[in-house]
């Protein structure tokens, strides 16, 4: 990071990113400096082609060409595979100047971490070993447990509800312990989680999964507004009670209905960041008849209940 009181910060793009995890990145860090009149900081979003691209909720959002990026920025975070060719070629000669620079801070997050695996620029080496695991020749996955990691000047994040974690530690390690605590508390969030806190997945399924467990998370997954009962998901997919629960137990270590509470409230939480929907009409989309349930179980997983959350969205 350089030494100075100028931080440019750049955020790479394309179609499918996440609204959600851009807004728990990109908040945090305006809160911290702009809370600190001795940092100037200037943020920008770039694409491959510079035109508007579209959220998984469809948001849209405006970018510029990453060719506009003629100086090399101090933070620069991936937030998209880049999987065609000319967009990844065209990604890596505008920052190479950054890739290989201690100068300059690397995030990937979540499915940016791809693009910087097929760089090269993490694999077999100090970076990432121990950290990550193949899910197939061409990508992979952190391991279960690790909600990011900072080496050298490469940050690998898994994306969802650990890049606010991650951006408090960034700033943390950045610039002071004081300005992410002090940034923590105006978010009102309640700990700052380590790397290696807990992660419970919701949002990808492990290809080391067997079938039958990936068609039950998607089941779920594509029933959150009329959630089925534990019984139905069994009959649907001729499973036992005592099948699916040795699935769950097996490979995420968590009951079955406590997995698809958390779908629920993750979908409620995405839903909060990425649109203006009511808390009511949230409430409808994942399933919850009455606010009482919802608003308890969003305070006990995010530590702030979802009405102030939702105030506090950078979008």
């Amino acid at each position: 990071m350089k030494k100075s009181l100028n931080i440019n910060i750049a955020f790479i793009i394309d179609n499918h990113f996440s609204m959600f995890e851009l807004s728990q990145i990109i908040e945090p860090l305006n809160l911290a400096y702009s809370s600190e009149d001795s940092i100037q900081h200037q943020l920008e979003i770039y694409s491959c082609d510079g035109r508007e691209k579209t959220s998984s909720c469809h948001s849209i959002i405006s970018t510029k060409h990453i060719c506009t990026l003629t100086e090399a920025p101090d933070i620069v975070f991936i937030m998209s595979p880049f999987y065609t060719p000319f967009a990844s070629s065209l990604l890596y000669k505008q920052l190479k100047p950054c890739l290989f620079s201690d100068d300059c801070t690397i995030v990937g997050v979540d499915e940016g971490i791809q693009w910087l695996y097929r760089q090269k620029i993490i694999g077999d080496n100090y970076i990432s070993r121990g950290i990550i695991e193949t899910a197939n020749s061409d990508s992979i996955n952190l391991k279960k447990g690790v909600l990011y990691s900072m080496r050298n000047n490469v940050t690998l994040c898994a994306g969802g509800s650990a890049c606010l974690d991650m951006t408090l530690k960034l700033i943390s390690i950045l610039h002071s312990k004081e300005l992410s605590i002090k940034t923590a508390e105006e978010l009102s969030c309640p700990v700052i989680r380590s790397s290696k806190h807990h992660r419970f997945e919701t949002t990808s399924y492990s290809t080391a999964w067997p079938q039958e467990l990936r068609d039950v998370c998607l089941l779920m997954s594509n029933n959150l507004k009329e959630p089925l009962k534990i019984t139905e998901i069994c009959q649907l997919l001729s499973l036992t009670a005592y099948q699916l629960h040795q699935l769950f137990k097996q490979h995420i270590g968590t009951p079955p209905n406590k997995y698809y509470y958390d779908l629920r409230i993750m979908r409620v939480q995405q839903l909060l960041s990425e649109t203006n929907l009511s808390i009511r009409d949230i409430a409808t989309e994942t399933g919850y008849t009455n606010l009482s349930p919802l608003y308890k179980r969003f305070k006990q997983r995010f530590g702030t209940p979802p009405c102030h959350f939702k105030k506090h969205s950078a979008f």
